[in-house]
């Protein structure tokens, strides 16, 4: 180890290269740390973007890349710079308001759903106790005039 220490610039020197290829945990580290600052990178672009244009909410990131921000961002221990913060906590927000609002849309299609089942239902019985006062109506006026009177 090369430079290591408290001062706040200091880094590691792999010195051999056989120290990566066996052993795993410090290769998945190093996989980790280059993969957290590309993420930081791109943040970082993204939040500079989003704060030039005032926050719009159209710049910030949906489906798929916010949601990948929030894992990176649970297994990330460090801090974010305000700005960066700013910029996801915005993108979660909105991600809950949608998922929010896609379940109040999904539960308010089912409900009218079922009013429109129950309906079909109400209806089809009016229909058939129509029906069979029809046929009753029917079968009483097919009988003669003399039976009809006893009835």
């Amino acid at each position: 180890v090369h430079g290591a220490g408290d001062t706040p610039d200091a880094t590691v020197e792999i010195v051999h290269e056989s120290l990566v290829t066996h052993w795993p945990l410090l290769r998945r580290w190093l996989e980790e740390g280059r993969e957290d600052a590309a993420m930081l990178e791109t943040l970082r672009a993204a939040a500079r973007q989003w704060e030039a244009r005032a926050g719009s909410v159209g710049l910030l990131w949906r489906g798929e890349a916010i949601e990948d921000a929030r894992r990176w961002r649970g297994r990330f221990p460090g801090m974010l710079p305000p700005g960066e913060q700013r910029f996801l906590d915005a993108g979660f927000a909105l991600a809950d308001r949608l998922v929010r609002r896609r379940k109040v849309v999904l539960a308010s299609v089912i409900g009218g759903l079922c009013l429109v089942v129950v309906a079909a239902l109400a209806a089809a019985l009016l229909i058939a106790r129509a029906e069979r006062r029809a046929r009753q109506q029917a079968s009483i006026a097919s009988l003669p005039t003399s039976t009809r009177e006893t009835s």
